[in-house]
C-alpha cells in the first residue's frame, strides 16, 4: 500500500525511477554498516524495484584521508565498505550535490567519485570545477533518453574554477540548463539538497523556485536536505517531491520523530515525461530501515497528505515559515551577534580565530535558503511582527513528532 497518484495515462515506452533521500551512516556507524548493511535495507529492497532506474543521495564523503574543511555544521565521512549499501540495493546513480561531499577538501570529492564509481555506481553532481559539476548525466531507460540534474544550495564544498566541488545554485542559470536538458532528452530529472532542516514545510521561496523549475522543462523535480518528511503536488502535470526526508541517517535518541521517518519516491515515466507517482513511507533505526504497515501506515500516509496542504494555500504557507523564523531565523542572527569584534574591521582577516568565527555568517548569506530565512526574519522584526508570528510556532512543532512514530 502506497500514495499513489496518476494524471494522465501511459504512453508505449514506461518505465519508473525510484529515488531515495539522505543517506549518511555517521563515521561512528561505519564499520556497522559495512558489516551489516544486508540487515539494515533488507525490507526495502523490494520498494526500489529490480526494473527501475535506482537513485539515491549520497549525502557524506567517502575517504579516509584529507582534512575536515572549516565549516558551520559537521564534517561527514565514511569508510569505502559503506559503498555494500549501493550493492545490496542495485543502486544506479549516487546524488552527490550536497553540502557534505566536500567535507574534507576538494581532493575528497573525487576519491569519493571515484569510489563509488567503482561499485559500477554512475554519479552525478560534481566535476573537477563548476562547468564539470553541472554536467547532467545522460542516460537511457526502455528506449527513452533520460538527463538527470543535480545541484544543491551555496554551503561548502562547492566547485570553483580550478577547484573540484559540487554543483551549487543559480537560479536563472539552472532554468537554462533545464531547457537546454529538454532539448536533449525525453525525461529531465531535476534533483536539488537544499531547504530548512527539521522544517516540515518547504519555504514559499522554495516553493516558488522548484515550481519555476517544473516550468522550465522539467519531468520531475525532487529535494531534500531537511531531514524530515515535506510534502508534494503535481504542477501541470509535473511532480514536485518538497523532501522524502533521510533515507538512513541515524541519529542520537532525543532527535526529532521525524528524523527516523520518510517516504521512497517512484516516478512512473514514459517517452513524454512522468505520467504518475507512488510514494511509500517507511521507518528507519540504527538497525534497520522497515515498510510500515497496518495502522502505523495509515497514520503515516494521513500525515503525510496533510503536510501537502498549505502547498494550495499562500498565505497559509508564508504564515508558517513567520513562525519558523522566529526560532530558527532569530537563532541565526545570533551567530552575527555572537561575533561580537572588539575592533572593527578586525586587523587581520587571515587570523584563525577572526576567520573561522565569520565562516558561519558567511554561509547565512551566501546559502539561499538561509539567506531568505534571515530576509524574512528581518521584516518580522521591521513590522513588529515577531510575537505575533511566534504564536503560531505549534502548528509546526505538532507535526515533528508525529505520534505514529513509535520506534
Amino acid at each position: 500500500m502506497a500514495i499513489t497518484k496518476n494524471w494522465r495515462e501511459p504512453g508505449k515506452k514506461t518505465f519508473s525511477i525510484t529515488i531515495g533521500g539522505d543517506f549518511c551512516p555517521r563515521e561512528e556507524n561505519s564499520q556497522y554498516v559495512a558489516e551489516h548493511a544486508s540487515e539494515i535495507v533488507r525490507d526495502m529492497k523490494p520498494v526500489l524495484k529490480k526494473d527501475a532506474l535506482k537513485i539515491l543521495q549520497w549525502e557524506c564523503a567517502v575517504t579516509e584521508g584529507g582534512a575536515p574543511i572549516v565549516k558551520r555544521g559537521p564534517n561527514l565521512r565514511c569508510g569505502e565498505p559503506v559503498l555494500d549499501v549501493l550493492t545490496e540495493l542495485g543502486i544506479d546513480v549516487a546524488l552527490l550535490a550536497n553540502n557534505h561531499t566536500g567535507d574534507f577538501g576538494p581532493s575528497e570529492i573525487l576519491t569519493t567519485e571515484n569510489a563509488i564509481r567503482a561499485r559500477g555506481v554512475m554519479t552525478v553532481g560534481t566535476g573537477r570545477d563548476p562547468e564539470d559539476a553541472a554536467k547532467p548525466l545522460m542516460l537511457e531507460k526502455n528506449g527513452v533518453s533520460i538527463a538527470i540534474l543535480n545541484i544543491c544550495e551555496n554551503e561548502f564544498g562547492g566547485a570553483r574554477k580550478n577547484k573540484p566541488g559540487t554543483n551549487t545554485m543559480d537560479v536563472l542559470e539552472n532554468i537554462r540548463q533545464i531547457r537546454e536538458a529538454r532539448r536533449q532528452a525525453d525525461v529531465v530529472l531535476v534533483l536539488l539538497h537544499g531547504g530548512h532542516e527539521v522544517d516540515p514545510y518547504p519555504s514559499p521561496r522554495m516553493v516558488k523556485v522548484f515550481r519555476a523549475f517544473a516550468d522550465a522543462g522539467a519531468s520531475a523535480v525532487w529535494n531534500c536536505h531537511t531531514h524530515c518528511p515535506e510534502g508534494f503536488e503535481v504542477r501541470n502535470g509535473v511532480p514536485v517531491i518538497y523532501s522524502p526526508g533521510n533515507f538512513y541517517f541515524p541519529g542520537g535518541p532525543t532527535a526529532h520523530k521525524t528524523l527516523r521517518t520518510g517516504y521512497v519516491t517512484e516516478f512512473l515515466c514514459d517517452e513524454k515525461g512522468s505520467y504518475g507517482f507512488e510514494i511509500t513511507p517507511y521507518g528507519s533505526t540504527k538497525e534497520k530501515m522497515f515498510r510500515l504497515t497496518g495502522g502505523t501506515l495509515a497514520a503515516a500516509e494521513k500525515y503525510l497528505l496533510d503536510l501537502c496542504g498549505p502547498l494550495d494555500d499562500p498565505d497559509e504557507l508564508q504564515s508558517l515559515f513567520d513562525s519558523w523564523c522566529t526560532g530558527a531565523g532569530i537563532g541565526y542572527l545570533s551567530m552575527i551577534a555572537e561575533t561580537n569584534e572588539e575592533t572593527w574591521p578586525p586587523a587581520d582577516w587571515t587570523d584563525k580565530e577572526v576567520h573561522d568565527r565569520w565562516i558561519g555568517v558567511r554561509n547565512l548569506f551566501t546559502c539561499e535558503s538561509h539567506a531568505y530565512l534571515l530576509n524574512n526574519t528581518c521584516r518580522l522584526i521591521e513590522e513588529f511582527r515577531v510575537a505575533e508570528a511566534a504564536s503560531g510556532c505549534g502548528r509546526i512543532t505538532e507535526r515533528m513528532d508525529p505520534e505514529f512514530v513509535t520506534w
